[in-house]
């Protein structure tokens, strides 16, 4: 869809130092991550940065349709924040907000 000015969301999982996850733990949480955003059927990929002590996760996915029309963001703060809290609670991660 070339009528969207940004075509593309960008997420970002930072997990604390506390927790030593291994790739298939941090790509299970970033798949329910996604299904919880609503976005498990988009495409998506996930990459892990090596530039800090305890790097964070980045998910970059679509926000076109197979239809090519927009993938709603509305309240998407929201379900980040109430994905992220559901995550925390169905593995055992350090809470966020603490």
């Amino acid at each position: 869809n070339t009528r969207l000015s940004k075509p593309y969301v960008h997420f970002m999982l930072a997990f604390s130092p506390d927790e030593a996850l291994i790739d298939e733990r941090v790509g299970q949480i970033c798949t329910e991550f996604m299904e919880k955003m609503g976005s498990g059927e988009q495409p998506y990929f996930v990459y892990q940065g090596k530039d800090t002590l305890h790097p964070p996760v980045h998910i970059e996915s679509v926000l076109v349709d197979h239809f090519g029309n927009k993938v709603s963001e509305t309240f998407i703060q929201f379900r980040c924040n109430t994905a992220r809290k559901e995550l925390e609670i169905a593995h055992h991660l350090v809470n966020a907000t603490r």
